[in-house]
This record gives C-alpha cells, sequence and structure tokens, in this order.
C-alpha cells in the first residue's frame, strides 16, 4: 500500500526548485496533505460503518482506521528519523532510540 509512503528524495528536490522552497518545507506539505487525506479516509469509514460513537463502530473498521493511523505515523517517523538521525544515533539501546523519536514526533504534530 503506497498511500502514505514518504516523498522521493529526487522528487522533494525537483518539487523544492520548482517552488522556490526548501525540501523539509516539501516534505512537511506532504505530510499535511496526507494528513489531511487520512481524516477523509477515516470520516468517510466511520461514516460507512453508520456510526459517529467510536465503541459502536465494528472492530473490523476500527482495525482499519488504526492500520491507516499507523501508516500515516510510520510514514512522519520516518522523515523525523533521517531529519535527527544524528540526535536519535547517540542514543545507547534501541529502546532509548524508540523513545527520542516518538518524542520528537510528539513534539511535531503537537
Amino acid at each position: 500500500d503506497q498511500c502514505f509512503e514518504p516523498v522521493k528524495e529526487k522528487d522533494a528536490v525537483r518539487a523544492a526548485t520548482l517552488a522556490k522552497i526548501s525540501k523539509t518545507q516539501i516534505h512537511i506539505a506532504y505530510e499535511i496533505f496526507k494528513l489531511s487525506s487520512k481524516d477523509r479516509i477515516i470520516s468517510t469509514l466511520k461514516k460507512e460503518a453508520s456510526s459517529p460513537s467510536p465503541s459502536s463502530i465494528p472492530q473490523q473498521v476500527q482495525e482499519e482506521i488504526q492500520e491507516i493511523e499507523k501508516k500515516y505515523r510510520l510514514m512522519v517517523k520516518k522523515r523525523l528519523n533521517h531529519f535527527y538521525s544524528e540526535d536519535i544515533g547517540a542514543c545507547e539501546t534501541k529502546d532509548a532510540k524508540k523513545k527520542k523519536l516518538a518524542d520528537i514526533f510528539d513534539n511535531t504534530i503537537k
């Protein structure tokens, strides 16, 4: 599923050149666009399930929503992992690296 794949580096450079902004700004704009797409997809799934409250949404739909949210989160974390590779790489354990990336992600989303 390529719906939440990050922008390829060569595409980001080309778009940044055309738009006269940085490739980081291209990545962020793409993530914002995908966030909007994610929200529309989830809203559609909830409407199709005919249930406004999360507690009465069928399990299959809840799992699909969780999978969509996970794919978006991983897309953003890939960029953050690349951008903050020195900070994350300075952590000694894999758990510490995961925690650092999670903290960066939380601060980015806020």
